[in-house]
């Protein structure tokens, strides 16, 4: 038989993560095809975003051209699947603070180049974001007063 002991080694709030994450494993396991989905395609806009500076970063690292390209080919996705243009802007202000932080450390050539990949998406968050308020704009033009 197993020892038993009355006293967790780990802190409390370890334990309530570790619960947290075993219930939210058990509740994926438990939706049906439709929910899965549902929770998937909330973060498929995440994901092409971190899909698309990982591209640009692992592959592209020499080609001015093909990182341009890497991030403008969100601004068509983006503005058809109707993802939340904040996303890139996000995603921008967290790998500002990157390259800051890689600056400190002495390495000017990464952040140069995450200060780069910082601007194409703000560049490709504004578009996303300016043509949804064109959107709405018609949309409500077209609604009668009523």
């Amino acid at each position: 038989m197993g020892r038993k002991t009355k006293y967790s080694y780990y802190p409390p709030w370890s334990r309530s993560i570790k619960n947290r994450i075993l219930q939210r494993l058990s509740f994926i396991a438990i939706l049906s095809k439709n929910e899965t989905w549902l929770i998937l395609k909330t973060l498929i806009p995440y994901m092409l975003v971190l899909i698309s500076i990982l591209v640009s970063h692992l592959l592209f690292s020499t080609d001015d051209m093909l990182i341009f390209l890497s991030y403008i080919i969100l601004i068509p996705i983006f503005v058809i699947l109707k993802f939340d243009g904040r996303i890139p802007i996000g995603y921008a202000i967290l790998l500002l603070i990157i390259a800051a932080v890689i600056l400190t450390f002495g390495n000017e050539d990464l952040a140069n180049q995450v200060a780069i990949y910082t601007y194409w998406l703000l560049v490709v968050g504004v578009i996303c974001l300016t043509i949804e308020y064109i959107r709405e704009g018609r949309r409500d033009e077209r609604k009668p007063d009523t």
